[in-house]
Order: structure tokens, then C-alpha cells, then sequence
């Protein structure tokens, strides 16, 4: 359950200032509307006007905004305006960031990224740094507060640097997000101390700007945190007028929630409910639906501690199918354990308590995932090596015999060169045409040795594709199998057992024992599911080469031991399928080679695909290696990858040395 009281703030970095009165605003769209249906309008004022009209209805009417600026991303499709593509594409992804679609929100946002960085317009550094804020927005709303704080600390450090217009406005926005991401942590005097930073720019110019509402609604909300409640009553009251002249269901919404902490702040549970109540009717007409959730679960908790259990149950289960609704997992299972609490505990009804905690546990199973990836690849990596090495040593003796054969071939022909020059004049025809009959001989040996070379090469990649596609088809197999055979059979047993819990009488040890039985079987299905994942990881199957690469990176950095940065190009489409896997492996090994032994606190990955070629770099800021060492002693994981290259037929080049860091490209083609 998210703690901060705007679950959902509105990413508006790249909007223009809100009229403070609607009238006006109206005036100002019917203006708009009106300049588009002139005829010969040019299309640089079309798009603009269709921009401004899709940010201004944002607030409002979402689906008619998305085509407004689907009508801007056309238009500027057609000249490659790359910062009004971008502009549009961010546009639309803040509409689905309204109505709670955050993958796709994401999604769109990544996108407007790569428009942003094609832009040479001389406001695209602005562009640039915008996007990366409002990526950094949705990171938080995610729950990925760790990169979201430290995006936006790099965006004001690029603000602060920039010089163009509309930069307060950036700044007032990214100083209230990390504001909230400080109330996510419980710090609320940090919060409150980024937050005045915000409104300290209201006096440049921006009180008519949309964000600062919600910058004022925080504020509000730090001192409740902070228990500072004469503080949060008098900004409640003094500045409530100019929540009603901007007349915005959202902000009452807000208002009305702070009214409801407030109260519960000095234990008035009564002025608390009717508050939460009249917010959650304004959330209910703003479709900000994560607020309702959030509003939903403080309706209920007060009717829980009033002992008013019928009516708690309601709200927990309305709140319930919210949080499925929107897919907010954890949200469910919170609502899914106090149902069963409520209706076990207070209502004493074993059936309807006995459906909720099985729901309960079912989504529990679920969520709960274990991170076996290391010993997996360990267990690869020494297989995958051994054979590699075997390999390697066969092609090596067998050019050391083909160079020792050319050599005696050289020295045989030098030594018959000079005796035919011994014998001078009197043999010269003699010697030319055995000269010409030698050099014959030497072409034909030549090309008999490059045609059985070529032939030799042609068998290694036959047999070493064959081997590629037995270990990943085996691998699919087996993960299937893990997953569909013994994860089903084990989550059959963790039901069993849970349904037993609840129907039969234990004592207490008998009890303990039952729950340590039912907790190693959520150990024992995590490592499960963690272990088929890995062998086939279903999303490469299902989305491909680029979504796949980039939840692998964001497990990676979800770890917290390094920051992974993912930049893809040209990958719309699909590869072939062999190639998506390999490419995958490959970029599966070498980040594990940083991970395990580069001691490195960043990593790019950037794959490019231009036409048929495609171009990988992988580089890190580890502590490097000396390449000559690793070259005699035999790496192994790098003679792994290079396998793999040639089975693509793409050349590596690898650029490293003590404390410099590792640069590795790979280029080839690609179906």
C-alpha cells in the first residue's frame, strides 16, 4: 500500500499554465478549435494548436485529448518534426497516465525519448531533459523510487545548467516529485523542505501554473505527517478559495482527503469520514482511481475501529475490485487479507473467510519470487566453458599443423629456387619452367587448403547451431516442464494444505510446524519459477528481443547493486527468433561477466538495428582487465561469447585495460 497522499500526480511538465478561470479557460479552447478550421492554415500552427488543445483538455476529457494528439503526431510524421513527434507521444502517454495505465504510459514516454534525441531543433536539450522527468514521474508512481529520485536529481542539475524558457515551471514539478518521494520514505521534513523550494519559484511568474495546486496540497500534507496540525489547518483554510475559483474535481478531491488527515490528526474520526467521504465522490468524478482505492481503504479502517463491520466490509470489498481493476497487486492482496479478517474474526463467517484468504494466498503465491539467477548461470557458464575450451583447442592444433605444413612448403620451394640459380645460364629454360610448374602447384595446393578451411568452418557452424538450438529447445522443454509439471503440483499441495489450516483444530506446534511446512513450499515454487524463468524467460517468446531486455535490465537495477541503462533502436520489428535468443544470451553473459567480476556501478547497453545489420555495445566503468592476460590464460565467459557471435556471424571487438572500464561491440547481420 502506497503511503503518500497523491498516489496519482499529474506528470505535467510539458504543460502550458492552467487558466485560473474556467471561463476564460473555455474561451481560450473554443479559440483554438476555432483557428483549426481555417482553410490553408500551415501545418507547424496546426500542430501547435492541436498540442496546446490536447494539454488543455488533459485534465478533463482524456480520450479527447489522445486525439488531438494523435492528429499532432500525424501531422509532424509527415516532415520528421521529431521534437512535435515527441511532444505528441508524451502527450498521449500523460492521458493513459490520468487513467492509470502506467505500463503503457512508460512505455510511450521511452518512446518520446528516442523522438527527442533525433531532434537537432534548438529547444530539444530542454525536450530531452523533460522526457527523462516525466519517465522519472511514472517510475514513482510505480513504486521504483530509487531511480526515480535520482533521475530527477540529474534533471535539475540539467535544468540549472539550461538556459530556456519554461524552466521554473520543469523545476517547480521536479521539486514537488521528489518532495513525494521523500513522503513515500516517512521523511517528512526533507518533503517539506523540497516542496517550499517549489513554491518559492510561485513569485517568477507561475501562479496561474497547474502544479503548484498540488505543490500547496503537499505542503499541507508534510505538516499533517509531521503532526504540525495548526500549521496544515491554516493553509487548509487560507488558501481553500483558491482551490474552489479553480474549480477542478482532482483538487477538491485533494483538498477534501487533507481535511480528512487533518481530522483523523486530532482524533475526530466523525469530521474525518464525511471529509473522506465528500473526497472520495470528487475522485469518483476525476476517474482518479488510484485515489479512490486509497480513500476507500481509510472509509473502511474508520468503520472498522467503529466496530460498524457491515459497512467496513464494503468499502474494503469495493476497494478490493478497484485494486484488481487497475492491476495494483499488493492493494488486492492487503484488501483480500482484511476481508478475510473482518468477516472471520468479527462477523464469524468462516465461508465467506474461507473464499477471501484462499484468494489471498493464491495471489501471495504469486507475488512471492526468489532470485536464482547466479547459480543458474554459474552451472551454465562452467558447462558452456568446458566445451568451449575443448573446442578452441581442437582449431588450434589444427592450424598449428596447416602453419607448420605452409612453413615446410616455403622452405622446400626457397631451397629449390637456389640450386636452379647455381646452375646458371646453361639451365635457365630448364629452371623457368620448373619455376612455372612449382608456382602452379603452390596456387592449387592453396586452394585446395582454403576449399577444405572453408568446408571445416561450414561443419563447426552447422554443428555449433545445432548444439545453440538442442540447448535452447531443451531449455523451453524443461522450463515447461518446471513450471506447468512441479509448479502446479507443488502450488496443489500449498492449497491443500492452506484449506487443512483453516478446517482443522491444531495445537499450537502442530500449527507452527503446518506454517513452516507451507512457507518452504513458497521457497521451494519462488526458486521454482526463478529457474524456468531463466531458461526461457517467457516475455522474449511472447514480446520479443527489446521488452524482454528491458525487464532483465530493470531486474538488474532493482537490485540495487548497479544502474543499468538500456537504449534500443530500430527494434519494432521482430528478428528471426534464433537470433533474438542468442542476442539475448549474449547480453545475458556479458552483463553477468560485470556483475561478478567488473566491480562496476554503471552499465550502458545499447542495441542498434539498421536495415539487416544490427550493432551491440556493452560498456561498464568496472575496473577493466588486461586483455593480452586474459587472452593467454583462456577467458571464459568472453570465448563464450565470441561462440555465440560466430554462430550469428558478427565480429567482436573488445576494448578493456586496468582501471579504464570494458567496452564490447558486436556487428552482424540479422533475419
Amino acid at each position: 500500500m502506497q503511503k503518500a497522499l497523491f498516489t496519482l500526480l499529474l506528470a505535467a511538465l510539458l504543460l502550458p499554465g492552467f487558466p485560473e478561470d474556467l471561463q476564460a479557460q473555455n474561451k481560450y479552447l473554443d479559440s483554438l478549435k476555432s483557428e483549426l478550421q481555417q482553410n490553408g492554415l500551415p501545418d507547424s500552427t496546426r500542430i501547435n494548436d492541436l498540442l496546446l488543445l490536447g494539454n488543455e483538455l488533459g485534465y478533463s476529457d482524456s480520450r479527447l485529448a489522445r486525439g488531438y494528439f494523435e492528429n499532432a503526431f500525424r501531422l509532424s510524421s509527415r516532415e520528421s518534426q521529431y521534437e512535435k513527434m515527441g511532444d505528441a507521444v508524451s502527450g498521449i502517454g500523460l492521458t493513459y497516465y490520468r487513467t492509470d495505465n502506467l505500463d503503457t504510459c512508460l512505455y510511450l514516454f521511452r518512446k518520446a525519448d528516442t523522438f527527442y534525441m533525433k531532434s537537432n531543433s534548438a529547444t530539444s536539450l530542454a525536450s530531452q531533459i523533460t522526457s527523462k522527468m516525466n519517465i522519472a514521474t511514472v517510475l514513482r508512481t510505480m513504486g521504483n523510487f530509487r531511480d526515480a529520485l535520482t533521475m530527477y536529481f540529474e534533471g535539475i542539475d540539467a535544468f540549472k545548467k539550461a538556459d530556456f524558457p519554461g524552466k521554473d515551471k520543469k523545476l517547480l514539478t521536479a521539486y514537488l516529485n521528489i518532495g513525494l518521494v521523500y513522503n513515500e520514505f516517512n521523511q517528512y521534513d526533507k518533503a517539506l523542505f523540497y516542496h517550499r523550494k517549489g513554491l518559492a519559484l510561485i513569485n517568477k511568474g507561475l501562479e496561474n501554473y497547474m502544479s503548484q495546486y498540488y505543490l500547496r496540497m503537499a505542503r499541507i500534507h508534510d505538516f499533517i505527517e509531521l503532526r504540525q496540525y495548526d500549521s496544515a489547518k491554516y493553509y487548509l483554510t487560507a488558501e481553500e478559495g483558491l482551490y474552489r475559483k479553480l474549480n477542478q474535481a482532482d483538487i477538491f478531491s485533494s483538498l477534501y482527503s487533507n481535511w480528512g488527515m487533518y481530522y483523523l490528526g486530532i482524533k475526530d474520526t466523525s469530521a474525518a469520514l464525511t471529509a473522506f467521504n465528500k473526497a472520495y465522490r470528487f475522485a469518483v468524478d476525476s476517474k482518479n482511481k488510484f485515489r479512490q482505492n486509497q480513500l476507500l481503504s481509510r472509509i473502511a479502517t474508520i468503520y472498522l475501529n467503529r466496530k460498524a463491520y457491515g459497512q467496513s466490509v464494503k468499502a474494503y470489498e469495493k476497494a478490493y475490485l478497484l485494486s484488481h481493476a487497475i492491476k495494483d497487486k499488493p492493494s488486492e492482496m492487503h484488501y483480500l487479507k482484511k476481508l478475510a479478517d473482518v468477516y472471520g474474526n468479527n462477523l464469524h463467517n468462516d465461508h465467506q473467510a474461507s473464499r477471501y484468504y484462499k484468494q489471498y494466498v493464491l495471489l501471495a503465491d504469486s507475488l512471492n519470487e526468489t532470485d536464482v539467477q547466479k547459480k543458474i548461470n554459474e552451472i551454465e557458464a562452467r558447462y558452456q566453458t568446458q566445451k568451449k575450451e575443448d573446442s578452441i583447442l581442437v582449431l588450434t592444433k589444427n592450424a598449428q599443423l596447416q602453419k607448420a605444413e605452409l612453413h615446410r612448403k616455403r622452405t622446400l620451394s626457397t631451397s629449390l629456387l637456389i640450386m636452379c640459380g647455381l646452375l646458371g645460364t646453361l639451365a635457365g629454360a630448364i629452371y623457368l619452367n620448373f619455376k612455372r610448374k612449382n608456382q602452379l602447384l603452390k596456387q592449387s595446393e592453396q586452394l585446395k587448403t582454403q576449399q577444405v578451411r572453408e568446408m571445416q568452418k561450414q561443419q563447426q557452424l552447422l554443428a555449433m547451431q545445432s548444439v545453440l538450438k538442442g540447448q535452447e529447445e531443451e531449455r523451453s522443454r524443461l522450463a515447461k516442464d518446471l513450471h506447468d509439471g512441479v509448479g502446479g503440483l507443488l502450488s496443489g499441495v500449498k492449497l491443500s494444505l492452506s484449506t487443512m489450516k483453516g478446517n482443522v483444530i491444531l495445537s499450537e506446534k502442530n500449527a507452527q510446524m503446518l506454517n513452516n511446512v507451507v512457507v518452504q513450499l513458497d521457497q521451494s515454487m519462488n526458486e521454482l519459477r526463478r529457474v524456468s524463468h531463466n531458461m526461457m524467460p517467457e516475455s522474449l517468446i511472447k514480446f520479443g528481443l527489446a521488452e524482454s531486455l528491458l525487464i532483465y535490465c530493470d531486474s538488474l537495477n532493482e537490485t540495487g547493486l548497479i544502474k543499468v541503462q538500456l537504449q534500443t533502436y530500430g527494434m519494432e520489428e521482430r528478428m528471426e527468433q534464433n537470433t533474438e535468443i542468442v542476442l539475448y544470451r549474449i547480453i545475458q553473459e556479458l552483463l553477468n561477466n560485470v556483475v561478478k567480476h567488473a566491480e562496476a556501478k554503471n552499465v550502458l547497453v545499447q542495441l542498434v538495428r539498421k536495415n539487416n545489420r544490427f550493432n551491440l555495445t556493452v560498456e561498464d566503468d568496472g575496473k577493466g582487465f588486461d586483455l593480452n592476460s586474459i587472452a593467454k590464460n583462456g577467458g571464459a565467459g568472453l570465448n563464450n561469447i565470441r561462440a555465440r557471435a560466430e554462430y550469428l556471424g558478427a565480429t567482436v571487438d573488445i576494448q578493456s585495460a586496468p582501471a579504464e572500464g570494458t567496452s564490447v561491440n558486436i556487428e552482424g547481420g540479422c533475419a
